[in-house]
């Protein structure tokens, strides 16, 4: 059997499609996984002949799936945008799906935005196999894998002049999440798309764990009494709890950010020697400092941590 990146095989896929269509028979040539969702297909009684039509969601609907998946949508865009900006001009829409099919966001070039009014590259739009055939989406969901799909092998003829590259999105418990999808008009693919999929993928996986991590280290410092101030290389305000905010006589939306070099006055340049040359804990007794023209009176206690380049 011919591999996907043959480019016999790639040659043959319209023949092998339009043998499936008149006589039920799948050619051996033809990937496992493809043959398996042609057979599904066509008992999902699709139309191999007319255009795509899939269910999509009303307005109110769409925003309340959205809604639902905000912080998914929110970490996804900026990587997908980063992805537009690297494939350029090169008839690629970049769509992100909910583990039902149903697109939550999308970004592409201009071809795509002409086309926005067709239900298959709307927003709401449901991939699912049972409605638009053999795509990427449905197989990375089924295959729980990256997944790209060439030319004929989709079950539809409309979608006869792209390829899908498609991978799941989990969460830390390793529950798929999201599908991210990049469909192209360039019907033979390349294996360098499906890796840049999979690795973007991987990318929203890395930030959703450390969304996490931030939340406990959150709760955390949430349930300490005493104030805490997290601060990074910069001795800019990251992380504040309520103790913090009461001492320093403010709120963490007046102070995140903020540097904190101002408020030691004359002991800033020893506080900044310190920290320099020392990774063990130290502390300042009855330290007075200046917040927002308050002198508060207070013990600090510093802990320095050391982040692994």
């Amino acid at each position: 059997m011919l591999d996907a990146t043959d480019q016999q095989y790639f040659q043959n896929l319209k023949h092998l499609w339009a043998l499936f269509r008149e006589t039920g028979e799948i050619s051996p040539e033809v990937r496992p996984m493809i043959a398996s969702s042609w057979m599904r297909s066509r008992d999902f009684h699709v139309d191999m002949m007319k255009p795509l039509r899939a269910p999509i969601l009303s307005r109110p609907e769409l925003q309340a799936l959205q809604a639902t998946n905000q912080t998914l949508i929110d970490l996804a865009k900026p990587i997908m945008e980063k992805m537009h900006s690297l494939v350029g001009k090169t008839k690629n829409l970049i769509s992100l799906h909910n583990p039902d099919g149903y697109m939550l966001y999308s970004c592409g070039d201009e071809y795509y935005a002409e086309m926005e009014t067709e239900s298959s590259f709307s927003l709401g739009v449901c991939w699912q196999e049972r409605y638009i055939g053999t795509n990427g989406i449905t197989l990375a969901l089924l295959e729980d894998s990256p997944v790209q799909v060439y030319g004929a092998e989709h079950y539809c003829a409309a979608q006869h002049d792209g390829t899908c590259s498609a991978a799941p999105i989990h969460d830390r418990d390793g529950k798929i999440i999201g599908v991210l999808n990049m469909a192209g008009k360039d019907w033979s693919g390349t294996l360098h798309t499906m890796g840049l999929v999979a690795l973007a993928a991987f990318s929203i996986e890395n930030h959703l764990t450390l969304l996490h991590t931030y939340k406990l280290v959150d709760t955390a410092i949430s349930s300490i009494s005493e104030g805490i101030v997290v601060v990074d290389h910069e001795l800019c305000i990251q992380r504040i709890n309520r103790g913090g905010e009461q001492i320093l006589c403010s709120n963490k939306e007046k102070l995140l950010g903020r540097s904190i070099s101002t408020w030691f006055g004359a002991r800033y340049e020893e506080l900044q020697s310190r920290l320099q040359k020392e990774m063990n804990p130290f502390s300042f007794a009855e330290e007075e400092l200046l917040v927002e023209g308050h002198h508060i009176s207070c013990n600090i206690s510093i802990f320095p941590i050391a982040v692994e380049q």
